[in-house]
């Protein structure tokens, strides 16, 4: 009787040769489509196109060659094709930012994790690790393997393909002498010469720009490719779908920790009793003795208190890595005390950006502060939750989600416009109960202590054109008539002829703009 024998384990097996030729010649097609979309004058629904045909190509790629994305970094295309989009919604060169950094992001997790691996329970060093994989894949591109287990060995071209390469190769080797010889024979013959100028009407510069593009991104694309499609990476490829879980190199006890976690609450519980004058004041802020002084102390203690939040949470992150696992109460009770006066600072610094706000109205600073602010509150809440209770795994999903979600809530709300209306409408005594159109500029009362900055109003980005011509006929005939040709002139740096620029904020500025009624302006 035959004595059965024992599976062998299951090993990964490397990419078949059709996947290799698949692989590059999705990233020569991207490299093509990337040199043509994006050398446009600015990027605009050319970068968004592309990132949709990027994404396409590795649903084409996955679907043709049947291969087996099981991990959670396959759900984030949909993310990413919606940061791509919102690129060519907002104008504003911050939100842009956020919008490029977020698909940056999601582009590094989708490559680390679409073949295995969990994107809801990783560690922050599987983040950092995601990060470093992407950046080293679109660097060296085909050169260093990387452990994707893509096979050049295995990979056997067709003999059409072949041909076709080695025409190529032969067709480079010629190249330098011909243009040699062209250039001997065009010198000799004026008639030869104006045929090859007629049939070889080539900018030098621009091929070499298109090259060079086309050479960048083609390999960036094939060594991303290459990573998401070959073997997982370490840290993903096991069955229970564990993630790094890098250990410190020296850990400290629950005593050390209790001790430290106590220092950190008395300084934080003493700077919490000077702030309770201020955070619990009843006095309306228009009646408060030294106001300009007040406010001033308001402006310089806030940023302060942003960074002190914003030092806390890797203070805390690394505190519990460092902490061996054995945990006691009195450590749970002091990160949750902590915690709790972090918010009571917090509070303190969102109570004094809103008296600056009030005295001297938004700024793009002042408003993506504050929602950097709300963001951390958001993190220490759901630190709360999983950290403290031992879940550290799942924080930095969360962490990560709540930043994305903010940055989706800013490109909703259109932070130009916002500054535009809160600074108009904070400069009069009392709203008007009807604004009229703005073909005349109309009366108003007004605030002389809090007046509109129109100078800095017309240097936001075009989200902001609609806002500042509805704010027109509320505002001063000398101030409107400012944004009024200021936003003449913005509107023809606006105007592109080049399709690949266009952009949906400045579209729709430079309509409003063109819209936009004669007003009766004072001569200069």
């Amino acid at each position: 009787m035959n004595t059965p024998q024992p599976a062998s384990p299951s090993v990964p097996q490397q990419p078949h040769s059709r996947l290799v030729t698949h692989l590059l010649a999705g990233a020569l097609a991207l490299g093509v489509l990337g040199s043509w979309l994006l050398q446009a004058r600015g990027w605009g629904i050319g970068f968004s196109l592309f990132m949709g045909l990027a994404c396409a190509a590795v649903v084409v790629v996955w679907r043709v060659n049947r291969v087996n994305l099981t991990g959670g970094g396959r759900w984030l295309i949909l993310p990413l094709a919606f940061f791509a989009v919102a690129y060519v919604f907002r104008d504003s060169d911050t939100l842009r930012a956020l919008n490029l950094l977020a698909a940056a992001i999601l582009l590094a997790l989708i490559v680390y994790r679409a073949r295995a691996g969990q994107i809801r329970v990783a560690g922050v060093s599987d983040y950092a690790a995601a990060g470093l994989a992407a950046s080293l894949g679109a660097s060296y591109g085909a050169i260093i393997p990387l452990a994707t287990g893509v096979s050049w060995s295995g990979a056997r071209l067709k003999r059409a393909p072949l041909l076709v390469l080695r025409a190529g190769l032969g067709a480079l080797i010629a190249l330098p002498m011909l243009l040699i010889f062209g250039a001997l024979f065009a010198a000799a013959d004026p008639d030869f010469g104006a045929l090859l100028s007629r049939l070889f009407k080539w900018d030098l510069s621009g091929f070499l720009r298109d090259a060079i593009w086309f050479a960048i991104i083609a390999w960036m694309a094939f060594g991303l490719l290459k990573q998401l499609f070959g073997r997982p990476w370490p840290g993903s490829r096991q069955e229970d779908r564990s993630n790094l879980n890098l250990k410190p190199i020296f850990q400290v006890g629950a005593i050390e920790a209790v001790v430290a976690l106590g220092l950190f609450n008395l300084m934080f519980a003493t700077f919490v009793a000077f702030q309770l004058r201020y955070l619990f004041s009843l006095a309306p802020i228009g009646q408060t003795p030294g106001l300009d002084a007040y406010a001033d102390y308001a402006r310089r203690g806030f940023f302060e208190l942003v960074a002190v939040a914003a030092l806390t949470l890797p203070t805390l992150l690394a505190a519990d890595w460092l902490t061996r696992p054995e945990r006691t109460r009195w450590l749970r009770a002091l990160s949750l005390l902590l915690i709790g006066l972090l918010f009571v600072i917090m509070a303190s610094a969102l109570q004094r950006m809103n008296l600056y706000t009030q005295v001297y109205g938004l700024t793009e600073l002042r408003i993506y502060t504050t929602a950097f602010m709300l963001w951390l509150a958001a993190v220490f809440v759901w630190y709360a939750v999983t950290v403290v209770r031992g879940r550290r795994p799942e924080f930095a999903f969360g962490a990560l989600a709540a930043g994305l979600a903010a940055i989706v809530v800013l490109t909703l709300l259109n932070p130009d416009a916002l500054i535009v209306q809160v600074n108009a409408s904070r400069s009069l005594l009392a709203a008007p109960k009807a604004i009229p159109a703005p073909t005349a500029v109309t009366p108003v009362a007004r605030n002389p202590e809090r007046p509109f900055d129109a100078f800095y109003a017309v240097r936001l980005s075009a989200d902001a054109a609609p806002a500042l011509i509805n704010a027109m006929a509320t505002l001063p005939a000398q101030d409107a008539c400012y944004i009024r040709d200021a936003l003449v002139a913005s509107a023809r740096g606006w105007v592109t002829t080049d399709w690949r620029s266009f952009h949906f904020s400045r579209w729709q500025a430079v309509h409003a703009v063109g819209s936009m009624p004669a007003l009766e302006c004072p001569p200069k």
